[in-house]
């Protein structure tokens, strides 16, 4: 999860649902993180946003399943719909 004190988008969500967290990914390992962003779902490193990311771990025995399955979705475009 990241958190920033920048942006009036990022300030408003933090407001809206009381965390300091607007975003989630899941962390590839190797300094990498898959995410999902309005240009897409892709992996992409970590370099320079270390201090404003948490690793939070995956519940027990499901952190590798969920890894796997975000791979299968890098390339796909972001979809507000999709819950």
């Amino acid at each position: 999860m990241c958190r920033t004190r920048v942006g009036a988008s990022r300030q408003t969500c933090c407001a809206v649902f009381l965390s300091p967290f607007y975003h989630a990914g899941l962390y590839a390992g190797d300094g990498h993180v898959l995410e999902a962003r309005p240009q897409g779902v892709s992996r992409n490193d970590l370099r320079g946003r270390e201090r404003s990311c948490v690793v939070v771990p995956a519940p027990e025995g499901k952190g590798a399943e969920a890894l796997t399955w975000a791979e299968g979705e890098i390339g796909d475009r972001f979809d507000r719909a999709e819950p």
